[in-house]
């Protein structure tokens, strides 16, 4: 009776041993504070008439982007695809006023626009539909309490990794041991 006691015991502490490192190990969201400059998510830009939208795209590493293809959606539509001149601009002509993602084909460098009518855009709309190239595109979630197994990591991790282990090694211990 008591060695079925201990078997059961050494069973469900091996399973909560396993288990206990993957709820530390998952990841939680991280909320990220946005600045009241950058609040803005939408940038307005006023059309000039004929609904032609003028744009720059620019990189981290120079302010001009040149020979570059910019694509110009509506919802998933295709609007337009033109490329930068020299100087790191594109026009676009026939836009009707409604928003837009402007994409560039390098480095991640999108933008959503608000394009307003001719004389109808606000006093702060811009003139030019500017976009910046990321070279540092990051597209995932990495959690603080991963381990850096080159490196160290966190004592948390390492404390449940350590119980695990030792659950399972005293569970193995206790069955083989047992008659």
């Amino acid at each position: 009776m008591i060695m079925h006691f201990m078997r059961c015991k050494t069973i469900c502490l091996t399973v909560v041993s396993i288990l206990l490192p993957q709820f530390t190990l998952a990841a939680t969201p991280e909320v990220q504070v946005v600045a009241e400059t950058e609040k803005s998510v939408i940038a307005d830009i006023a059309l000039q008439d004929g609904g032609i939208l003028v744009g720059r795209l620019a990189n981290q590493k120079s302010p001009v982007a040149a020979n570059r293809k910019v694509t110009v959606r509506q919802d998933t539509k295709v609007i337009a695809e033109v490329i930068t001149d020299k100087n790191g601009q594109f026009i676009v002509h026939d836009l009707r006023g409604g928003i837009y993602q402007i994409e560039s084909d390098g480095n991640g460098g999108v933008g959503n626009f608000r394009a307003w009518a001719p004389q109808t855009a606000p006093p702060t709309a811009h003139q030019v539909a500017f976009l910046v190239e990321d070279d540092q595109v990051v597209r995932g979630q990495m959690s603080r309490f991963v381990p850096n197994f080159g490196g160290g990591g966190n004592a948390l991790t390492w404390t449940a990794i350590g119980l695990g282990i030792a659950g399972i090694t005293v569970g193995t211990i206790a069955l083989v041991a047992s008659p």
